[in-house]
């Protein structure tokens, strides 16, 4: 970064500005699939470091490959995943406002547009879908790790557009409602965990990623169907305190980020 432009708070910004939409145009060859929904992984161009005259510097190679997209080789049968190809729209819409580029706003609202349409099985929103045929490829729900941050977006979409993304609350409070009916479990112990689904049957596991779940159900609770609001809070603490149990009977106090199963806790 130039030294200059460091002092100079408002050429700094528009350095920001210019780099993320630029960004932004280099991802968007990601969403070149039959349904519009992107592949999980682009190439972006290789860069070859290069040591000239004492400096070091970067040169930018012509890469043949660049922009060609592909799923994750992990992903059942090529799929894109929820909590990627859903977590996209705040960003999107925001660089639709920076650049007054329309076609941004227009990737992220065709994944909507294809979510309200496909059949979702007792309300729930499956965590493979293939990017060609617009199916989900397996049953696996999950409000943990490959599902987790899609729901967050919802409420926060909502939230972050002054209340108006009327379809983002309506999204949001219909998944947490098929949460509510088919995932929300309590243990023997009277513990409430969110267990995942798969092809309709319960695994009684939470996993690490889905303790953010506490927090993502409080912040919603004034925005749900009327008198719901202490339900919601209730919901929230109840989540919190699995997690908070989980890692304390645990002896580790904490958790990594792997996703490490914490139910059934006793």
């Amino acid at each position: 970064m130039n030294y200059r432009a460091t002092k100079s708070p408002k050429k700094l910004m528009q350095i920001f500005k210019q780099k993320v939409v630029e960004l932004g145009e280099k991802l968007l060859p990601a969403f070149n699939t039959p349904t519009g929904i992107p592949r999980g992984v682009i190439n972006l161009g290789r860069f070859l470091q290069m040591l000239m005259k004492n400096k070091m510097i970067w040169m930018h190679l012509m890469d043949p490959c660049s922009g060609t997209s592909w799923s994750w080789g992990w992903a059942s049968a090529g799929s894109s995943i929820l909590a990627e190809f859903g977590t996209l729209h705040l960003e999107f819409v925001h660089l639709t406002e920076l650049s007054g580029n329309p076609v941004f706003t227009e990737k992220v609202m065709n994944i909507r547009k294809l979510l309200n349409k496909i059949e979702k099985p007792h309300g729930l929103y499956p965590n493979f879908l293939s990017p060609v045929s617009g199916n989900w490829v397996q049953h696996h729900v999950s409000i943990g790790g490959l599902g987790d941050s899609f729901y967050e977006y919802l409420i926060k979409s909502f939230l972050m557009s002054d209340k108006t993304d009327q379809e983002a609350k309506k999204m949001y409070y219909s998944a947490m409602e098929a949460i509510e009916t088919n995932l929300v479990q309590k243990s023997p112990a009277g513990l409430t965990y969110v267990a995942e689904w798969r092809g309709g049957i319960l695994d009684h596991k939470m996993g690490h990623l889905a303790c953010f779940s506490g927090g993502m159900i409080g912040i919603g609770a004034d925005d749900g169907p009327a008198g719901q609001r202490q339900h919601y809070l209730d919901l929230a603490a109840e989540i919190t305190h699995t997690c908070h149990e989980s890692y304390s009977r645990s002896g580790r106090k904490t958790d990594s980020h792997n996703n490490t199963a914490l139910v059934g806790v006793g």
